[in-house]
């Protein structure tokens, strides 16, 4: 589904990702985890070509979306790039528009939806998410966990292949948390292709097929969660896991 292959990226000389390879597989629910500045965001960000790479390709769906440092053409990249979804921490939700229009008009401009289209879609996708009643508030009257949840149905919204997540609770109290994670976990049931970077270390384990640790710009360690966090865990990871426990 997913391949990135000896990815570089520094930001003025400084080195963030070294040299990093990564797959995912179709239905395959992958955590990357690490402590901040492990360059987890960074590879996130550059897998949905929110961030130039420096070295490296990356292949999605047997489509090239950068050879050798070297990115498709425009239009060709446009279609790949829409292969990815992706949530932000911040939600990035447009201020001055509804809720309704926060999912539709991204349908209507980019995949040239009819507005009845849109409109559809959105309002199935607002019911999956528990937020049917604020079709017409504003981002600024909905709570933090309300707001992520929106932002989790727009991204559905535009149909990716597969649904990135950049700590997709961060900024949420332990409460808003959970209205998150139950939602993604929903999605998990559906064998839907994400990836999850996050701080999470129980719902890492429970809902993710593979786990990646990062340090320093590299891959440290990877497997499945049994693997990774079993008896035969190593200290380093058990130190980081051990400052994030819930």
């Amino acid at each position: 589904m997913l391949k990135a292959e000896n990815i570089k990226k520094s930001y003025d000389g400084l080195p963030v990702l070294n040299d990093v390879s990564l797959q995912v597989k179709e239905g395959e629910i992958l955590a990357i985890i690490g402590r901040s500045g492990s360059g987890k965001s960074t590879l996130l960000r550059c897998l949905n070509h929110l961030e130039d790479v420096d070295e490296g390709s990356i292949t999605i769906q047997g489509q090239s979306m950068v050879t050798g440092g070297v990115y498709e053409k425009k239009t060709a990249l446009r279609a790949i790039c829409l292969k990815m979804g992706m949530v932000f921490q911040n939600y990035q939700l447009f201020p001055h528009l509804t809720v309704m229009k926060n999912l539709t008009q991204p349908q209507m401009r980019v995949l040239k939806r009819t507005k009845q289209e849109a409109e559809k879609k959105a309002l199935a996708l607002l019911e999956r998410v528990g937020l049917s009643d604020k079709a017409d508030s504003y981002p600024g009257f909905l709570s933090g966990g309300q707001c992520q949840r929106v932002a989790i149905a727009r991204a559905l919204a535009m149909d990716p292949k597969i649904l990135c997540f950049d700590e997709p609770t961060s900024a949420l109290d332990p409460e808003l948390t959970k209205e998150v994670l139950t939602v993604i976990r929903d999605l998990s049931r559906e064998k839907r292709t994400m990836i999850v970077v996050t701080h999470e270390m129980r719902f890492a384990r429970e809902v993710a097929d593979r786990i990646v640790f990062m340090k320093d710009g590299v891959i440290v360690e990877e497997g499945t969660p049994d693997a990774l966090m079993g008896e035969n865990i190593s200290d380093e990871l058990k130190q980081f896991m051990g400052s994030y426990e819930e």
